[in-house]
């Protein structure tokens, strides 16, 4: 029987419907092709021919397909802006199929939407007001069967050759025998006792030791008042006598 252990690296909790991605336009192109689409100039607002101009792109693979499904890591990814992060995206599944680990095509989870309201103006009292909308894309690869050496040599790999304004976060399962956590435990149990029960022997001695320099300077006061005592009663005495 085995035990699983998860070590988290990330922000997101692991989703259970992740949908695969499939073919369609959100996706970058997996042949290099010419754009013959129309853009819009930004200054003029117009339709511009971008013929010519060459997309970057991979080549069509299929991932390598898990042969016992024992699931070892999931790669979320997120970024504001799609095509770096399909690009991304797409570069984390080539890598693991170049060094052989299985893993699954990157699935689309929802996006989040941030609503920001400012001010128009730089006035402090100016009420026009402003929204701005925020929307964060996110993608996750699941990573099947693969030993965690080879986990840790695809995610450095991808953090070597990250994109910029793509945010990359990891689980990590690690799985281990039934019982592991006594082995670990038994010798720290011992030496804990031993440290607890000498702790407590000596916080014993303390307080007795302070108890006892505790009477011991109660008994030295009352003695001292008592002296006191009879001295003032001596002095009366004499002072009624020599009326």
């Amino acid at each position: 029987m085995f035990v699983m252990a998860l070590y988290s690296r990330s922000f997101l909790s692991i989703s259970s419907s992740l949908r695969p991605a499939t073919a369609s336009s959100r996706c970058i192109a997996t042949t290099s092709s010419i754009l013959h689409s129309q853009t819009k100039n930004s200054e003029s607002n117009l339709s511009v021919s971008l013929n010519g101009l060459k997309v970057l792109s991979f080549p069509r693979i299929t991932p390598h397909s898990p042969t016992h499904g024992v699931h070892v890591a999931t790669l979320h990814l997120q970024a504001y802006h799609p095509f770096n992060l399909d690009l991304m995206s797409q570069f984390a599944v080539h890598s693991a199929h170049s060094l052989g680990i299985p893993s699954s095509l990157p699935a689309f989870l929802p996006k989040e939407k941030s609503l920001y309201t400012v001010l128009k103006s730089p006035f402090v009292k100016k009420k026009a007001q402003e929204n701005f909308e925020r929307r964060t894309h996110k993608r996750a690869v699941k990573i099947y069967d693969a030993d965690r050496e080879a986990v840790d040599l695809w995610l450095r790999y991808l953090r070597q050759n990250g994109l910029p304004g793509v945010g990359m976060k990891a689980y990590i399962h690690d799985y281990v025998e039934y019982g592991f956590g006594r082995k670990e435990t038994e010798g720290k149990n011992e030496i804990t006792i031993e440290v607890e029960a000498d702790r407590i022997k000596q916080a014993a001695d303390d307080l007795v030791k302070a108890l006892s320099e505790g009477e011991i300077d109660h008994a030295e006061k009352k003695a001292n008042t008592a002296e006191v005592g009879r001295d003032t009663e001596k002095v009366h005495v004499a002072g009624n006598s020599t009326i």
